[in-house]
């Protein structure tokens, strides 16, 4: 797989789709486009200086290395949808071969939205908008522009399929039936689509059936509620009516069409109670699910337990915002802005298939007895995939050095094991901390939170 992109990265398709203008990247000189494209690829360091001296170490060529200056005049270049190709192009292939994963049959597809921040210009307000609020009422107030994104997460193989940047007032349901035409990407496998109560619509759910896909989504409280009160036990078949008025509101040919022949969609409601211990109290929550699995093949435990591997995809967007630091851009420039995000979500990708391999030899090397179950530190793993010359390999695409590096790799599997420890929580106000704001960025994008002084040691707090 790594060898494939390698050779794929070099192809005239990429040189093609990484130019602005038909005249660049005309010459392979010092920084040709693969050069570029593989530099924003595994970028981690904290400035332009060290990222150039890294990368072109890892390649073997520590001499060759270009200056600041014509690295960011090479960057400048590179139209971001070629990581787009790029990120669709992997998934493709990994699909075709014979690495992919499933659970009981299926993919498991996430979907779920996320805001990105970027430097306030004209080009990125107009692209993408700002957040409206007491402090900014319009684009002069506004202190930065913020794009509103979403990925497709397939959650058993640790790939992003697809990722998109729209404007912020865009709402998260149309970004997502967008994001289903690239189901083609996977090779004819059935999938289970996963997301949270904001995706309860019946025009989805239609449109997620046209495509032969189940789903188990989070339900909203208030969502068929009249349905949902007529029901005898916490596992049910509803049949909900989408009448005429209905019918006027829905914005899709496809749901119009469907409904205006049948009115009605048959939708499975599961009804779940969880106790949860907070402040030395025991409370009930109660949960509820949409989903058009049978009760034959997923019981009701099945289903909580789907919605549950969802949380893959809020994992990734932790690891890409804190641990790659996502939003931490090298220049103000839209572009510049939209190729690092979607270079890093190639890294990710790349990483993630690693991961699940590795998760998978735990699992079944793993002894009965021990108290938790374990899976691979990522964190870790993406330092060893950056520091393990595989990049050099990659470029060179030598396939027999890089089985190597994922056999040594494989070889240390122990030491970078974590257990999963399940209800496991940290707090988050009140806590007690060595240093204040040990990264830049939490998992909603967000600064870390203020601290105070507290008997000589910080203390965090809520924000006001």
């Amino acid at each position: 797989m790594f060898s494939w992109f390698g050779r794929f990265i070099k192809s005239e398709q990429v040189r093609e789709a990484a130019r602005k203008s038909p005249h660049d990247f005309i010459r392979r000189y010092k920084f040709p486009w693969y050069d570029v494209l593989l530099f924003l690829i595994f970028r981690n360091r904290d400035c332009i200086g060290s990222e150039l001296s890294h990368y072109y170490s890892c390649i073997g060529l520590p001499a060759r290395r270009i200056s600041r200056q014509a690295a960011f005049k090479a960057i400048r270049k590179v139209d971001p949808s070629v990581f787009k190709l790029l990120i669709h192009k992997l998934a493709e292939r990994f699909y075709q071969s014979k690495l992919v994963k499933t659970y009981k049959g299926y993919l498991l597809l996430a979907e779920d939205g996320t805001t990105l921040n970027l430097y306030k210009t004209d080009e990125s307000l107009q692209r993408y908008g700002f957040v409206k609020n007491q402090n900014a009422r319009n684009a002069f107030q506004a202190a930065k522009s913020t794009s509103r994104s979403a990925a497709l997460y397939d959650v058993t193989n640790g790939l992003i399929v697809d990722f998109q940047m729209k404007r912020f007032k865009d709402s998260e349901i149309p970004i997502a039936i967008e994001q289903l035409k690239y189901l083609s990407l996977m090779n004819g496998y059935p999938g289970i689509y996963l997301a949270d109560r904001y995706y309860d619509s019946v025009e989805l759910f239609s449109i997620l059936e046209s495509h032969g896909l189940k789903y188990c989504i989070r339900a909203k409280s208030n969502f068929f509620k009249h349905y949902i009160e007529k029901m005898k036990s916490n596992d049910e078949w509803i049949k909900v009516k989408v009448d005429k008025v209905w019918q006027k509101r829905l914005k899709y040919e496809q749901p119009r069409e469907r409904f205006t022949k049948d009115p009605y969609i048959k939708i499975r409601v599961v009804r779940y109670h969880y106790i949860v211990n907070k402040n030395n109290q025991t409370t009930t929550v109660d949960l509820m699910y949409f989903t058009n699995l049978s009760k034959d093949e997923f019981s009701s435990s099945d289903i909580v337990y789907l919605y549950n591997r969802r949380w893959d995809i809020e994992n990734s967007y932790k690891i890409l915002k804190s641990n790659q630091e996502w939003e931490r851009y090298f220049s103000k420039e839209c572009d510049s802005e939209r190729s690092s995000i979607y270079a890093k979500v190639l890294f990710h990708n790349l990483s993630g298939i690693v991961q699940k391999e590795m998760d998978k030899e735990l699992y079944e090397n793993h002894p009965k007895k021990t108290k938790y179950d374990y899976k691979i530190n990522r964190k870790q793993l993406n330092n060893l995939l950056r520091d393990e010359k595989i990049l050099r390999w990659m470029r060179n695409e030598n396939q027999k050095k890089i089985q190597k590096i994922m056999e040594l790799i494989s070889k240390i599997i122990n030491k970078i094991k974590v257990p999963v420890r399940p209800g496991r929580h940290y707090k988050r106000w009140g806590r007690v901390i060595s240093q204040s704001k040990p990264m830049r960025f939490r998992l909603d994008g967000r600064e870390w939170p203020n601290t105070i002084s507290w008997n000589g040691r910080l203390m965090t707090i809520k924000p006001r």
